[in-house]
């Protein structure tokens, strides 16, 4: 009698374990996307997948894109793309002892142009360098069409000439 007690025991007590501790309902695995690592669940007995996201929570693989705008993110254009940028400037006076720098932009790139850093050299009459700096411009640009920016710029009254060039653009890549 106490051999079958035991055994029954022994039995219930190995079952318990296999339910609650091991194996667990879930086996953990990661998935690894473009850089992002996500932790996903994999249910033994039914087999339905689960992806984490912090956001979410636990999500069905397809469902969390159908409820979700993805915010594409900008990048730096390469020097390649930014050859294909056409741009007039020119720099006006605006009152009070200030100027205008003024440049209208042609995209003729895949990319929705989000801001520019131009680099402007002012020069006195006589051709020395009264300064040279950086100015970074928010704008929106669709591919192929054209748009506008200014920037105010100080210490640029009477002036000899400028100079100034676009050194580094950021935007969105058009989807093709």
């Amino acid at each position: 009698m106490k051999k079958r007690l035991f055994i029954s025991f022994i039995c219930i007590l190995m079952i318990l374990i296999g339910l609650f501790y091991w194996p667990t309902l879930y086996r953990y695995a990661k998935l690894t996307e473009k850089g992002n690592t996500y932790p996903i669940r994999i249910n033994r007995i039914t087999g339905h997948t689960k992806i984490f996201f912090l956001d979410y929570g636990w999500v069905l693989p397809g469902n969390i894109f159908k409820n979700v705008t993805l915010i594409p993110v900008e990048q730096e254009l390469s020097i390649y793309e930014i050859e294909k940028l056409k741009a007039k400037a020119s720099i006006d006076a605006s009152g009070l002892g200030q100027r205008s720098f003024f440049v209208e932009l042609y995209n003729g790139s895949g990319w929705t142009i989000k801001g520019i850093t131009v680099a402007i050299q002012i020069k006195e009459k006589n051709g020395t360098v009264r300064w040279d700096r950086k100015y970074k411009l928010r704008l929106s640009i669709a591919p192929f069409t054209s748009g506008k920016a200014d920037t105010e710029v100080f210490d640029a009254l009477d002036i000899g000439s400028f100079i100034w060039a676009i050194v580094e653009a950021k935007g969105i890549k058009t989807e093709e």
